[in-house]
């Protein structure tokens, strides 16, 4: 971490990953376990799909 505090990312990890400039991470946090990245849209998906099993849940 920089003293901006930006976080570099290497760029095997970059690659690997397909992180590109502008890409959009969601920074997960833990004080046991943590950091961790997500790209944004993997996110977002994962907690549409959550919010729509919840959703039908509380229908039922």
């Amino acid at each position: 971490m920089n003293d901006r505090g930006q976080i570099v990312i290497p760029k095997e990890a970059r690659e690997t990953f397909g992180l590109v400039n502008g890409s959009r991470l969601v920074v997960l946090g833990d004080d046991n376990e943590g950091i961790a990245l997500v790209k944004a849209e993997q996110f977002e998906e994962k907690l549409s799909m959550a919010m729509l099993v919840l959703s039908k849940d509380i229908k039922e």
